[in-house]
């Protein structure tokens, strides 16, 4: 997975809006439970309530040595009173940097997760898998 495609799956992470509360996570949690299937991990999902749902992935697991095991969170903290200078769910990318809710805790960090997971499959296996949760 190219820089590029880094960026671009972060920026489309923050489109989702996932403020907590209400969450409202379903939508982001299929986005990347599809993109994962497309990249050969199996993945289950989990009903955490209403329009709310988590991921959880896998791929090479091999019950001999333990997984690498990342997590990270869909959700984000409210918007609060202060006018935006950017658009919270746009993603801009202004002097190398991505403005947007999320950029920063963590759908930025979702993103590199996944960008990790898939190439370590590319490049260099571990020898136990990798197991994904995005809560």
């Amino acid at each position: 997975m190219t820089s590029e495609k880094v960026i671009s799956l972060t920026r489309k992470l923050i489109s989702y809006n996932t403020i907590n509360p209400p969450g409202n996570e379903m939508e982001v949690a299929k986005y990347v439970g599809g993109l994962l299937k497309d990249n050969g991990f199996d993945v289950e999902y989990s009903v955490f309530g209403k329009e709310r749902l988590h991921v959880v992935a896998a791929k090479g697991l091999s019950g001999y040595s333990p997984p690498i095991v990342l997590s990270g969170h869909f959700d984000t903290v409210p918007l609060g009173v202060k006018k935006w200078s950017f658009d919270p769910l746009a993603g801009e990318v202004v002097d190398g940097k991505i403005y947007g809710r999320g950029s920063s805790d963590m759908k930025s960090g979702v993103a590199a997760i996944i960008a990790a997971s898939v190439l370590a499959f590319e490049e260099d296996p571990p020898a136990g898998g990798v197991r994904l949760i995005f809560t």
